[in-house]
């Protein structure tokens, strides 16, 4: 498996974000999940983007190396 870098984490979680930001109000509209528990799952990604984001300016090295 190629390395994955921090970068690469960082552009996911942004695009999963941005994503749950897209899809989330029509599920809240429809029902099929709370307005809290949609902010809740988006800030829990958040945070996961905060601490990437952290790690990346302590170190720009790749987590996981290939195998």
């Amino acid at each position: 498996m190629p390395a994955v870098t921090l970068e690469d984490q960082i552009k996911e979680i942004r695009r999963e974000i941005a994503m749950r930001n897209q899809v989330y109000p029509n599920m809240v509209a429809s029902d099929r999940m709370t307005e809290a528990n949609a902010r809740q799952r988006i800030s829990v990604m958040c945070a996961v983007l905060t601490t990437l984001q952290g790690l990346q300016e302590e170190s720009p090295l790749p987590l996981f190396d290939k195998a």
